[in-house]
């Protein structure tokens, strides 16, 4: 690696260790070490490239700017399809979004790729309707927990590990790893495969049987709440339907992508606020069939990424 690209590639993980987190500047030089022409020729990119747009505080915002490509090289590899096609103009795209704005702007778009549990409450997130002409594919490369508004995919446990993310329960890699990678928009190597998700978001902190409404708890605020349908021992029966996913408010009701829709009154794959009880009896497989209807809850704590 040449000198000034090995100098520049130092000052973005100094800045890194000492803007945003230092076990993130360590995770990512760890990632990049094996491809040191990889990193020495983004660094030249970036310094012919975006250099001339700075003014103010020029030397500051073009380091953050590296430490920002870098995270996107390092974390942002392996896409869907749809969004692999943005990363051919890379790192084209996320120069002329970032290199308008702020140093803190551009923190900001490193701190995603940490974990931020005290950034929001998951509930007060989960209660902002997602615009859905805005995709998590076509703001990847210009994302940060600040967005407004920020992509919720609108299948219902990936809009659940979208509002992780926002919360900062979770960081991008998480969700990259567990939502967009491989093919298609699936989990890498778990589509349609249910205790996939368990393991992306562990086995829950309580496991409770709710075929009677009386076995219905209030749910905490914040937590996540997972439905579906049981075998004898309490495993999910993932005989045609993976369950449901949502987001507690504390009172009964929760947030949740494509809902049912007698309860949601809303059309497939929306956003609604809606009963989790009623969501629950949605669920209950029909008696004769002999499987059982359950919940698991999770502290989003539990499992932060």
């Amino acid at each position: 690696m040449p000198s000034e690209g090995f100098d520049k590639y130092a000052g973005a993980l100094e800045y890194i260790s000492h803007n945003v987190s230092s076990q993130l500047a360590i995770d990512l030089h760890s990632r990049l070490a094996a491809l040191p022409g990889r990193v020495g020729m983004l660094m030249e990119h970036e310094a012919t490239t975006s250099g001339a747009h700075f003014v103010l505080n020029a030397e500051a915002r073009r380091t953050a700017l590296r430490a920002l490509l870098l995270c996107q090289r390092a974390y942002l590899n392996r896409l869907s399809d749809k969004a692999q096609r943005e990363e051919a103009n890379w790192p084209r795209v996320a120069v002329d979004h970032w290199k308008s704005k702020s140093e803190n702007e551009i923190k900001a778009g490193i701190s995603i790729y940490t974990t931020q549990p005290r950034y929001a409450s998951l509930a007060d997130v989960a209660a902002v309707k997602p615009d859905d002409t805005v995709t998590m594919h076509n703001a990847v490369f210009k994302l940060s927990r600040d967005n407004r508004p920020f992509p919720v995919d609108p299948i219902c446990y990936r809009a659940v590990q979208s509002w992780l993310m926002q919360a900062g329960y979770v960081n991008l890699q998480w969700f990259m790893q567990n939502v967009i990678a491989g093919r298609g928009d699936g989990p890498a190597g778990a589509r349609n495969n249910g205790t996939e998700l368990l393991h992306m978001f562990g086995n829950g902190d309580r496991t409770i049987d709710v075929s009677n409404d009386g076995a219905i708890p209030l749910i905490p605020r914040n937590h996540v709440v997972y439905m579906y349908k049981a075998n004898a021992d309490l495993s999910p029966s993932f005989l045609g339907a993976l369950g449901h996913w949502m987001v507690s408010q504390g009172d009964g009701t929760g947030y949740g992508r494509n809902n049912a829709q007698s309860a949601a009154d809303a059309p497939a794959n929306s956003w609604a606020h809606c009963s989790i009880s009623e969501q629950i009896r949605e669920m209950r497989p029909k008696a004769e069939s002999g499987l059982r209807t359950c919940i698991r809850i999770f502290d989003p704590a539990t499992f932060m990424g």
